[in-house]
């Protein structure tokens, strides 16, 4: 049995109709018809409404675009026989093994097989063959080592060693005689594999190893390289095959080794990059076979990952993650010194695991870097570095917002960062999957957007053309998506609010950013009519607009200023609720409902809904961080207060018998925020959380369908992803 609140503060306030520009002083025309003498008890009823035990609202949260996981976990590298770039990885949303290869300039991606899914040491290795066809060793997912082979047929898979938790580390090469050889790690201790006409033939190298590298010398020797613990401390181990027998060395001063990377010089000798104390340094073999290695201390940046490959003048190149885990770097040796350069820094909230460096046909540096949730190539040009985006949708989940057609089926608007477009979703009634389509993607598109539909299945999209500065609207006509720009006279657009009547005409408010205006536009006999609302203040603009089912439209919003002299200890930062109602002919009443401290000026979007007598009710975080809801009956207006501390935006909607619905951020911070939904069931209020995988949620809404089931989207900022939870 759910846990719940009492019912929150309630006050009820007479407001009188003022015009804009003609407001009374602060607060006059507001008469609280409480009286002092129960302020104290509200006071206590207040704070003890705010003390209550949650449970979570029983529902099924489902991914809708963008990636839980990583996209891209360990990848492999390398370059086809025509020297165009191939990529093997690891997709943790599905555990799946996926290639991707570059034509016409793009990158396309496939599957290749189920794979495993062990959060450490995963990874996958890549070669072509001498036919140019891709060969991955991987870590299936009954946790055996395998390869894949794309041949005409597809992708034919083969089971190299079915010992259970063979292949977490593997690296594959082609022997000299181009069969293909794998050194991999097995419970067994660390292996390799060789393909031998109708079967794989295994051995053991060594009793275990950690991050195994193998390559050819120029004897055609196999030289594996790989870690070992010894006295708890990593050092750097190699083992060469000679006359059938594994030879077994300690690389010299490698005790403390944590990453390292392998290639081979120009006169085929073994060049190992290493870190040691977070310290890049290069071990070179003098003569190949030698067994004398000289080290170079590359430089005193720090690292955490490295990859080295070798230039076509053999000197060597290594691209390595610093130790905060966000730049890029790569160090090249010119023949007599060493430089570094920056490359490229981790997007905000993300950190590079991983990166692969291999210099192409035409001498460039290509790196392949994973950020723990997608996969981007970097390559070298004449004037920088230029980046591309692999796979993973990292960026998706902006400005989400919600709306239900007739059906009740589930329809999305959102923002995509990586694209910079505007994206809609929907839910397919057959398979129950979601089909995504990009309305707009000219410049940066896409947001401060709001989605609206009615029962005629009119829909309508308004949002911000952030690169021209232009309102934007988009409908959906015949199965196909239109768009228009309503305003474009100067920066206009942003805090857009949109809604539709009964005869499918859209009504949209918006903000000019420069002159501070609150405008209002309409589309009748195919021609947009804009007109002014209310000039605001530099701490104003949120809005919403609402029309009932008699066509009268009104617009709730925030206006806010600074003034220059306050009293002491009292905020400079005035805000207001405000309600502005049509009343034909260019004439908007004004009426001030909360001030002069109402909103929060850091969180002040504002929602609003009609319940089905078209009364108002109007939601908001407050300055002290309590959540609030206003409704007016008549003349009066009732003010709860519904929960504490709350943070963020809201969102507002009507049960189909005419109670309120809330969703909204529990917490002092956005970073420390529960998602919480409080629902009015004609008594009291129910208060839910709703489980979220991730603890900073920025953009929400609700909406309730006909069968009175409860649904949400939401943007995931830590995974950049848009979920949808739907009621039980």
């Amino acid at each position: 049995m759910l846990k719940r609140k009492k019912n929150g503060n309630s006050k009820n306030y007479s407001v009188t109709n003022k015009s804009e520009g003609n407001l009374s002083e602060e607060n006059k025309h507001i008469k609280m018809k409480i009286k002092p003498i129960f302020l104290i008890l509200i006071l206590i009823i207040f704070s003890y409404s705010l003390s209550f035990a949650e449970e979570p609202l029983p529902g099924k949260t489902e991914n809708v675009e963008g990636y839980i996981h990583g996209m891209g976990e360990g990848f492999s590298f390398a370059f086809d026989n025509k020297g165009m770039p191939g990529c093997a990885y690891y997709d943790m949303n599905r555990n799946f093994l996926r290639f991707a290869t570059v034509s016409a300039g793009k990158w396309n991606i496939e599957d290749v097989a189920p794979s495993g899914s062990e959060k450490q040491g995963l990874n996958c290795s890549l070669v072509f063959d001498g036919g140019n066809s891709p060969i991955i060793a991987y870590y299936s997912l009954d946790k055996k080592l395998m390869t894949a082979k794309k041949t005409a047929k597809g992708w034919e898979t083969e089971v190299v060693d079915d010992t259970p938790g063979s292949g977490l580390y593997c690296h594959l090469l082609l022997l000299s005689g181009g069969a293909p050889g794998i050194g991999y790690q097995s419970p067994e201790g660390t292996m390799f594999a060789k393909k031998i006409p109708g079967r794989w033939m295994t051995e053991k190298v060594d009793e275990a190893g950690e991050k195994i590298e193998v390559i050819n010398d120029n004897n055609g020797n196999i030289n594996f390289f790989y870690i070992i613990n010894e006295n708890g401390k990593p050092i750097l181990k190699k083992a060469v095959n000679r006359q059938d027998k594994w030879e077994k060395t300690v690389i010299p001063d490698s005790q403390g080794c944590t990453d390292f990377d392998i290639n081979t010089g120009k006169k085929g000798e073994p060049l190992i990059a290493y870190i040691k104390g977070k310290t890049n340094r290069v071990f070179r073999e003098t003569l190949p076979g030698s067994g004398i290695w000289k080290e170079y201390e590359i430089s005193k940046e720090t690292a955490v990952h490295l990859s080295v490959a070798v230039s076509r003048e053999g000197f060597p190149h290594i691209a390595f993650v610093a130790d905060n885990f966000r730049d890029l770097k790569i160090a090249r040796f010119n023949g007599a010194e060493w430089s570094v350069k920056k490359v490229a820094t981790a997007r905000d909230e993300f950190k590079f695991s991983s990166c692969r460096l291999i210099v192409d046909n035409k001498n460039r540096d290509m790196i392949i870097l994973y950020d723990g949730d997608s996969l981007t190539a970097v390559l070298q040009q004449d004037d920088g570095w230029r980046m591309g985006h692999i796979d993973g949708k990292p960026r998706v989940g902006g400005y989400t917002r919600l709306t239900l057609d007739k059906d009740n089926s589930p329809m999305l608007a959102y923002y995509d960062y990586s694209a910079e477009e505007l994206r809609f979703a929907e839910k397919n009634r057959n398979d129950g999957k979601w089909a995504i389509t990009v309305i707009d993607s000219l410049g940066d598109v896409g947001t401060d957007l709001e989605i609206a539909g009615n029962s005629l299945g009119n829909l309508f999209i308004s949002y911000y053309d952030n690169m021209r500065g232009d309102l934007k609207i988009a409908w959906r006509k015949d199965g196909k998506w239109l768009w228009d720009r309503v305003d474009y006279e100067g920066d206009v657009g942003i805090n857009t609010s949109v809604t539709v009547d009964n005869k499918g005409i859209p009504y949209i408010s918006y903000l000019n950013k420069n002159s501070r205006q609150l405008k209002f536009a309409t589309r009748r006999d195919n021609k947009w009519y804009r007109e002014l609302i209310a000039k605001l203040g530099e701490y104003g603009g949120s809005s919403v607009i609402t029309v009932d089912s008699g066509g009268q439209v009104r617009v709730a919003f925030v206006d806010g200023y600074k003034e220059a002299k306050v009293q002491a200890n009292e905020s400079p930062v005035k805000t207001f609720v405000k309600l502005a109602t049509f009343k034909g002919d260019k004439k908007w009443q004004i009426e001030q409902i909360m001030g002069p401290y109402a909103v929060d000026i850091n969180n002040s979007r504002i929602s609003a809904c009609l319940d089905k007598e078209d009364k108002m009710f109007i939601s908001f975080i407050d300055r002290e961080g309590n959540l609030r809801l206003l409704d007016k009956k008549g003349n009066l207006w009732n003010e709860e207060k519904l929960d504490s501390p709350c943070t963020g935006e809201t969102s507002l909607a009507m049960t189909p018998d005419g109670n309120p619905c809330i969703l909204y951020l529990k917490g002092k911070t956005l970073e420390n925020s529960q998602l919480s939904l409080t629902r009015f069931n004609g008594q009291k209020w129910e208060y839910y959380t709703i489980p979220t995988d991730d603890k900073k949620i920025e953009y929400l809404d609700v909406t309730i369908g006909s069968d009175n089931k409860i649904r949400i989207v939401y943007g995931e900022k830590a995974h950049y992803t848009v979920k949808f939870f739907e009621q039980n």
